[in-house]
């Protein structure tokens, strides 16, 4: 099917869309309003049935996905290239970004079962069917937690299908985030309006979900100082670095072959530990016979600049007098 895009705004907002057909069978989009609009960075319709925006934050950007999976009466070859979309799209994304997973999934996964399934909370709605199966697997996989089932609400806060009727309602519809934010989720949970379920509106409900980022400084680290390699043009520096190190190699091999051997080895030590002891030697020597490089501070202003600068100001003051 050939992907349509929609770009539209109305008011203050934007409306990012694709795969509309007109048919209710394909169709997925974003609602932005200013801020969002400005923080966008990347659109992609991946398919009618998936459409990816990516949002500029202070300290990591946010990728979200709109999803829109087939339903029960699809064939189980549509539901395998609908997770094989979203699964490489979802392995693109950089794993520094809060990533979020949004729309209609068209299955039902139920709650948390005694296996232990850590992409659930204990509090989702019916039972899991066989493709809520491959939802929860498709979360666990990419390290994602379904936000429904993590709190506890009355029914009407959770279920966001009803059938035009009124007869029938389910838990279609699903947040998924990365589980690194799991503790950063506040509340998620299904808004019914007034005309959802009736003739004229819609048999699906909003589903909001509230996330508080917990934001810890990262400590900078400073770069290593460089050791003074300039003195080794010092004959006399080279020599004292020459014999230095000589001693302290010689009683490293006297404290290797006083080691005992172990589990059949030649040597009590392993390859790791030599090489600890090896590149630790060499850095002390080179620490106490060439020092660190002291880092010169760059003036602002060049030497040039200065000159032109007091020249101007000593032609000042004669022009005055």
């Amino acid at each position: 099917m050939c992907v349509k895009k929609l770009l539209h705004k109305v008011g203050h907002l934007s409306i990012l869309g694709c795969g509309f057909d007109g048919s209710g069978s394909a169709g997925v989009g974003f609602l932005l309003n200013i801020q969002a609009q400005k923080a966008l960075i990347e659109w992609e319709p991946v398919s009618s049935r998936l459409a990816k925006a990516r949002f500029r934050s202070k300290l990591f950007n946010v990728t979200v996905f709109a999803v829109y999976a087939p339903t029960r009466v699809s064939s189980e070859q549509a539901i395998d290239t609908f997770y094989a979309e979203l699964n490489e799209a979802v392995k693109k994304t950089p794993k520094r970004d809060l990533l979020i997973i949004g729309g209609d999934l068209n299955t039902h996964v139920g709650s948390r079962q005694a296996n232990g399934d850590r992409s659930l909370g204990i509090h989702g709605y019916g039972e899991r069917c066989e493709r809520g199966t491959r939802l929860v697997q498709f979360a666990q996989a990419n390290n994602l937690v379904i936000a429904n089932t993590l709190f506890r609400h009355k029914p009407s806060h959770v279920i966001t299908w009803r059938s035009r009727d009124g007869r029938t309602s389910s838990q279609l519809d699903y947040l998924l985030v990365s589980s690194r934010w799991r503790s950063s989720i506040q509340n998620c949970r299904a808004y019914r309006g007034p005309d959802t379920g009736s003739k004229g509106g819609s048999d699906h409900t909003l589903v909001k979900m509230s996330v508080k980022i917990r934001l810890v400084a990262r400590k900078r680290k400073e770069p290593p100082k460089r050791f003074d390699v300039a003195r080794l043009k010092d004959p006399t520096v080279v020599e004292q670095f020459r014999v230095q190190l000589s001693n302290r190699f010689t009683a490293l091999e006297h404290e290797h072959s006083n080691e005992s051997p172990e589990d059949g080895n030649s040597s009590g030590s392993s390859v790791n530990e030599d090489w600890q002891k090896f590149r630790n030697t060499l850095q002390e020597v080179a620490l106490e016979t060439l020092g660190r490089v002291k880092r010169k501070r760059r003036r602002w202003m060049s030497e040039e600049t200065i000159r032109l600068a007091t020249k101007k100001r000593s032609g000042d003051q004669v022009s005055k007098t």
